[in-house]
């Protein structure tokens, strides 16, 4: 089984947060955790982030909003964009959104993510 885990981008001190405990992530956004001193908090001001139960070729955690080089016979592919599909958790490659690649596609390093390193999706 899969752990389930999340981190969250905290949107007013633009920092990520690794959330210990959500209690749960509501439809409208609001996510409802442990604060820690026995008190439950409800806010709109994180983005909360899955952990997709995949490390990339380092051992680093793949969590949703990453940006990831993507990997084909030991050569540089493309930047890509970890996202939630109906299917699962995918790729997007930023640059030719033609298309989805399924995570496993090919072997992948964490640079950063889409809110700490937008420009490293903004090069265009």
């Amino acid at each position: 089984m899969r752990t389930l885990k999340f981190r969250a981008w905290d949107k007013e001190k633009k920092i990520m947060v690794y959330l210990e405990k959500p209690l749960a992530i509501a439809f409208d956004g609001n996510v409802v955790f442990d604060s820690g001193n026995g008190f439950v908090e409800t806010t709109k001001k994180y983005i909360p982030l899955q952990f997709t139960g995949l490390t990339d070729r380092n051992g680093k955690e793949i969590y949703e909003g990453d940006i990831v080089r993507c990997f084909m016979n030991g050569e540089e592919h493309s930047l890509n964009v970890i996202k939630w599909a109906d299917y699962g958790y995918t790729m997007t490659d930023f640059e030719d959104e033609s298309g989805e690649r399924v995570l496993w596609f090919c072997e992948v390093e964490v640079i950063g993510n889409i809110w700490k390193n937008p420009d490293l999706i903004n090069k265009k």
